[in-house]
């Protein structure tokens, strides 16, 4: 593959047993592995490496698309070139990339800036290891924050007591609470 090119390989079945490869992992002819690049590249080359194989097990592992934001100030100002470069990024590739509230397109040239959301996809546990890396997981959430609510709650109650008298006339809750 050319160097400009990132193709991982996420997993290898080799004589039947499936191996999560290292960075020292030899490929022996017979196994069967599992590749991880860009759809188009995959169409483009896949046939030089061997023909697909429909392997469930191997290819069954959990994935993750993950935001990050970036807040260490070591990648402030650094290519996404010089970013992949780092043994940390293996196996995760880049999505979306958000700045200012605006997606921004990308290459290999852009610089990145400390507050970028960047939308990150490959096995979870090398997207997390790179989230931990560039700053923090942005991850949606469901819950409610019930100190906002009960804040809410106690400050409409403080508002509904108060009294407004006008030209002499009570307001009409000063009138309900009149015996």
């Amino acid at each position: 593959m050319p160097k400009d090119v990132r193709v991982f390989i996420s997993r290898i079945r080799h004589e039947g047993r499936i191996i999560d490869p290292e960075p020292g992992t030899v490929v022996h002819r017979e196994d069967v592995i599992a590749v991880i690049t860009r759809t188009e590249l995959h169409m483009e080359r896949g046939i030089q490496i061997g023909p697909e194989v429909n392997d469930k097990a191997l290819i069954d592992f959990p994935h993750e698309v993950l935001n990050v934001v970036i807040t260490k100030k070591a990648w402030d100002g650094k290519t996404l070139k010089e970013l992949v470069a780092f043994e940390f990024t293996r196996g995760v590739f880049l999505k979306k990339l958000v700045r200012g509230g605006e997606q921004i397109p990308f290459t290999a040239e852009t610089r990145l800036d400390r507050g970028d959301l960047m939308t990150l996809v490959g096995a979870k546990h090398d997207v997390e290891r790179v989230a931990k890396e560039l700053g923090y997981a942005d991850r949606p959430t469901i819950t409610t924050d019930m100190i906002f609510v009960g804040l809410g709650i106690f400050f409409g109650g403080l508002v509904g007591l108060l009294t407004v008298t006008i030209g002499g006339l009570p307001s009409p809750s000063q009138q309900a609470a009149a015996p």
